[in-house]
């Protein structure tokens, strides 16, 4: 199953995950505006938020549109 990874040291919050594919992207509003990967599950060793998904699609266009390359995937 592939798995979305998020680097929130790369992350500038710009939101445009969030506006493309809010199935698995939210912004916390609690915290500094930061971007959050919906169930993502934190990687200890490399600091990244990672989930495994089925229906990858806009996930895909959030990696895409994405300007600093946080979102990648893996298959």
């Amino acid at each position: 199953m592939p798995k979305i990874i998020y680097n929130p040291k790369k992350c500038i919050n710009c939101g445009n995950c969030v506006s493309i594919c809010s199935n698995f992207f939210k912004i916390n509003n609690k915290k500094n505006n930061e971007i959050l990967l919906i169930g993502g599950k934190l990687n200890e060793n490399s600091g990244n938020f990672e989930k495994e998904a089925e229906n990858i699609n806009c996930a895909k266009d959030a990696i895409d549109i994405c300007p600093v390359k946080a979102i990648n995937l893996k298959k």
